[in-house]
């Protein structure tokens, strides 16, 4: 009975956590771009002020990520500088976050109710 259950829920299920392993990986890139990085002011990160060399390849696929979703642009004069753009969509601020149909919230209390 169980398995059948959990094989119905199964299609409802994915779409939400589809959303929110985006959600997270969207975070995690954008804090490792601005833990690690300089602010240089206006939203842009000098990606070669990393002084720990074990993080640049951390830093890199976080660029590498961000960049291949289209939420990274290069500075136009400053090569090794960039700006995460499309990110106001993940402001802790905001009730909700909208990926394609699905709309979740982004308290931690409706998030407990589903485990």
């Amino acid at each position: 009975m169980k398995l059948s259950l959990l094989s119905s829920k199964k299609s409802v299920i994915a779409p939400r956590i589809m959303a929110l392993q985006a959600h997270i990986a969207q975070n995690a890139a954008r804090a490792d771009i601005e833990i690690y990085c300089d602010d240089m002011g206006g939203g842009w990160y000098n990606l070669y002020t990393i002084s720990d060399p074990e993080i640049v390849p951390t830093v890199a696929q976080a660029v590498e990520y961000l960049a291949g979703i289209g939420k990274l642009m290069r500075h136009p004069v400053h090569a090794n500088w960039v700006r995460i753009i499309n990110m106001e969509m993940l402001d802790a601020s905001r009730p909700t976050v909208r990926y394609g149909e699905v709309m979740m919230s982004d308290t931690l209390s409706r998030l407990t109710g589903s485990f």
